[in-house]
């Protein structure tokens, strides 16, 4: 197991409720709450960008942006 795996006792740390979830992703606005939803349907950034009508490129830039700010809130949550 390499060094990012998280251990059992990591693992159950990291684990959130639904509820918990649903609260976090409700503070987000609802263009990122739908690019969420799409990525989690398994879908392509070029897929997503014929969806929303616009480019793959500009669903990448968004898709990075989220992710920032999903890395600054879980490094920001009291419970870690």
């Amino acid at each position: 197991m390499d060094s990012s795996t998280p251990t059992g006792s990591q693992f159950e740390h990291s684990l959130v409720t639904k509820e918990e979830l649903r609260e976090s992703l409700n503070t987000f606005p609802e263009d990122q709450q739908a690019l969420l939803a799409l990525v989690a349907g398994g879908y392509h950034p070029e897929e997503i960008a014929a969806i929303l009508d616009t480019t793959a490129a500009a669903v990448k830039i968004r898709l990075s942006r989220l992710r920032r700010r999903l890395k600054a809130q879980e490094d920001t949550d009291p419970k870690q």
